[in-house]
């Protein structure tokens, strides 16, 4: 199996990254002809580079970082990027400029990578976007948290303390933000996934450690905190029109990393937690954690009725800091988990052994009754992975993308190519048994770092994957010319695997 696609690929390394000034972006094939203003960006083997590859870079001249975030592809085949972004900002022939410390930016391309248009929005605070979904009738939602107040084109939004939760919907067409809802609350909140059912409308789940509400037009007055809050889970569903239809905090002392939704409104969560945490009666209580951070617990899978009763849950433990990180839904109805556990864990009455040090990955299947259908680890000594998304390839498996450290990495019959001195991003694809059939990495050299935030599988062999990097990094084997001591940039890189 080639590990490394030659076949048609394109990068927008770099379009993200912000800076006060800089260079017109390189835009060229890289198929042996020159570049439009430079060859700086080249093979990073010296071989012939993919066919019908191109790069399009921006040279960042300030310490300024970027990050794309989320993907969805509408049904005409255009690709929308949410991230996020601070100061000044070439976006393709864009010039962007945040109104605060950190703004967030949506970004519509062509199937072919030409940029369409570009939108932010920002107030004069850190705000931020972490999810974005595609409804049934061909709207857009984000969803993420601001921080002071936020001007939406028009539609105004607060926060109340800190940062808090906030859902909005836009028109693909043009960006166009239809409505805001901001969830009210005491302390810091925020949305962490979005989902979309059958029924229309989105799905939002959470983080808070009070009393929260997506009301339209939120209290001016701050809501009071409860006596002893602990961090909880919330869902919430909003209509197409915006109007909150249920609200349900099902479980304390949590996070939660992965959200979907099946058709009948049921809810399935991976969640981090620490310390206690009560469900159907019974107590849970995490065996890892070296600090008081949810990151360094254990892992949680519940499935929640549409109604708010708990149906079943997984739970992911060990001596050591156990988590999932996402989850996904296949078209038959089966949930894909991903996480990480370090030394001896046990999960689903499994016993599993970590052969890294620093941690195996953990990819679990499971019916939508919570029956463990299987499930595989991959690791190694000193490699270090941590998967971050799983999504359907669109052919009966899945794609995990994460990063890892370490020169290689074999999973199974195919081998993750990193680097000694920085960081990788990987993406594998899993066929319907969870057997790895092929991966490709993003390589950071020189100490440097990458790191996928989202990832997109088709029915075709399409895979498009957004994050950020830092340092020189090769992406199917083109290398983008930035140097070490410059920020993170954010990156779209689409591919077409074997």
């Amino acid at each position: 199996m080639n590990q490394y696609p030659r076949a048609r690929s394109l990068v927008l390394a770099g379009c993200l990254a912000w800076l006060s000034s800089c260079d017109d972006p390189q835009i060229f094939p890289v198929d042996g002809g020159q570049p439009a203003k430079s060859d700086a960006t080249a093979r990073a083997d010296g071989g012939a580079p993919a066919p019908g590859a191109w790069v399009a870079t921006v040279n960042p001249t300030d310490y300024h970082d970027s990050s794309g975030v989320a993907l969805v592809r509408d049904r005409s085949g255009d690709l929308f990027v949410a991230g996020t972004f601070y100061g000044e900002a070439r976006l393709g022939d864009r010039q962007l400029k945040a109104v605060g410390e950190q703004d967030i930016f949506l970004a519509r391309y062509a199937a072919d990578g030409k940029l369409r248009w570009v939108k932010t929005w920002g107030g004069s605070d850190h705000d931020t976007v972490v999810s974005m979904v595609l409804g049934t009738a061909g709207e857009l939602y984000l969803g993420g948290a601001i921080s002071t107040q936020v001007d939406f084109d028009g539609q105004p939004a607060r926060s109340l303390s800190g940062q808090n939760a906030f859902v909005a919907r836009l028109d693909a067409s043009d960006g166009r933000v239809r409505w805001v809802r901001v969830g009210a609350s005491a302390v810091d909140s925020s949305v962490t996934r979005l989902a979309v059912g059958l029924r229309g409308g989105v799905y939002a789940a959470g983080t808070s450690e009070t009393e929260l509400g997506f009301a339209e037009a939120p209290p001016r007055r701050r809501p009071r905190p409860a006596p002893t809050a602990s961090s909880r889970v919330f869902v919430v569903r909003l209509g197409a029109d915006g109007k909150q239809e249920s609200l349900h905090r099902p479980v304390e002392n949590t996070r939660c990393e992965g959200f979907v939704v099946d058709g009948d409104g049921a809810s399935y969560l991976a969640c981090a937690f620490i310390g206690e945490v009560r469900i159907d009666g019974a107590v849970l209580k995490s065996q890892g954690g070296s600090s008081a951070t949810i990151d360094e617990g254990d892992g949680l899978l519940l499935k929640m009725a549409a109604d708010g009763r708990l149906l079943w849950h997984r739970v992911l433990t060990g001596p050591r800091d156990d988590r999932f990180t996402d989850l996904a839904r296949d078209v038959s109805g089966e949930v894909w988990a991903v996480g990480r556990f370090v030394g001896p864990a046990t999960f689903a009455g499994q016993s599993l052994a970590a052969q890294g040090t620093r941690g195996d990955l953990l990819l679990a299947r499971l019916s939508s009754d919570g029956v463990l259908v299987g499930a595989r680890t991959d690791g190694a000594p000193e490699v270090d992975p941590l998967p971050l998304k799983v999504t359907p390839d669109g052919r009966g498996g899945v794609l995990v993308a994460g990063r890892f450290g370490g020169s290689s990495w074999r999973l199974g019959p195919v081998t993750a190519r990193g680097a000694p001195e920085g960081g990788a991003l990987f993406v594998t694809r899993y066929d319907g048994k969870a057997e790895p059939v092929w991966v490709t990495t993003a390589v950071a050299t020189d100490r440097g770092v990458v790191t996928a935030r989202d990832v997109l599988g088709s029915a075709g062999q399409v895979m498009t994957v957004t994050g950020s990097y830092l340092g020189e990094t090769t992406f199917d084997g083109v290398k983008t010319p930035v140097g070490p001591s410059l920020p993170r940039q954010g990156f779209v890189w689409q591919t077409v695997a074997p």
